[in-house]
């Protein structure tokens, strides 16, 4: 008896457990340069800039600090690889893990929201085996971890400083509304047998898992530690680039400028929060004492390193994880 093909069933399953990594397109970059054109006649600061002052600024620094922000700046995909490898419950390889974080600098710019990154890094977790519960549990307790250390050094390093933050008025109706909605939501699950059987367990392995990296000393090593480098190196660099231009500001008061500027920008509706990020850092460096032309020769420096250059070795770093069947 000759065997049968696999139908058209079976090869339907099969491309939907595929990820599918989002290419870039003419109309990406063509949407890039118009949010920067656009962001260029938006900001009116701008326009009273002396640009004269600035180059002046690059006339004279020192390029020995702007060579240290970019041989420092690989710590970044080396810290956020390590955090993800300690939140994932199997032992992923170093190289590929850190060159998937590199990629998603490129993917990141050409697609909202992170949308590309995070497809990357879940076909990645895919092809090492990883089960997709565990690869969505993993990324959402690594990004849960980050976003927690980041509040925290940021109310710390605001406390520092003596900086004034305002957090939004009472709070107890919407985490009635929380509470209230994520009941409902768990009521339906349990009411409804075919969503049950497909969600309880997913639930129950992601647990699983959370538990076992918890409880890991190893494991939560990498986790926080990973998160802690990732967050802890921009301020780092951001000093750096300070410093090539004849300035200087407290650590703590560089925790409060990058990680307040990266919250704005976070929900600011353009690829990387291109325009709004830089936007925010010179203002909230000038409103600590930095030169305006000083702030934002620092600021083109910085974001230069950490934003503009990494997505160059993406691209090839991709077609390189692509080849080698990592992704």
């Amino acid at each position: 008896m000759t065997e049968q093909a696999p139908g058209p069933v079976a090869l339907e399953a099969e491309k939907l457990r595929r990820f599918h990594i989002p290419r870039p397109s003419l109309f990406n970059v063509l949407m890039l340069v118009g949010v920067i054109v656009a962001l260029y006649f938006a900001i009116p600061a701008l326009k009273s800039i002396s640009w004269d002052s600035v180059k002046g600024e690059f006339e004279h620094a020192e390029w020995g600090w702007i060579a240290l922000v970019l041989c420092c700046y690989p710590f970044v995909p080396i810290a956020w690889a390590t955090a993800l490898r300690g939140a994932v419950n199997a032992e992923l390889p170093v190289k590929p893990t850190v060159l998937v974080q590199l990629a998603c600098s490129f993917l990141n710019l050409v697609t909202p929201n992170g949308i590309g990154g995070t497809a990357l890094q879940l076909d990645y977790l895919r092809k090492q085996d990883v089960p997709v519960a565990s690869s969505a549990t993993a990324m959402f307790v690594s990004t849960t971890v980050a976003s927690g250390l980041q509040a925290a050094l940021f109310l710390i390093a605001a406390s520092l400083t003596a900086t004034e933050v305002e957090i939004g008025g009472s709070t107890g109706n919407t985490e009635l509304w929380g509470v209230a909605i994520g009941a409902a939501l768990i009521g339906l699950v349990v009411a409804i047998p075919r969503v049950r059987h497909k969600v309880v367990p997913a639930v129950t392995r992601a647990a699983t898992d959370i538990w076992a990296v918890m409880h890991s000393p190893r494991k939560a090593a990498l986790l926080f530690g990973g998160d802690l480098l990732g967050i802890l190196i921009y301020p780092a660099l951001l000093g750096f680039s300070l410093l090539a231009f004849g300035q200087h500001l407290g650590f703590a008061e560089l925790v409060v400028v990058e990680v307040g500027a990266g919250l704005l920008a976070s929900i600011a509706p353009v690829p990387g929060g291109i325009g709004v990020f830089g936007a925010a850092l010179v203002a909230s460096l000038t409103s600590f004492g930095i030169g305006s032309s000083a702030a934002i020769a620092a600021v083109v420096v910085f974001r230069g390193i950490t934003f503009v250059l990494p997505p160059f070795a993406g691209y090839p770093t991709l077609r390189w994880l692509r080849h080698n069947q990592y992704a």
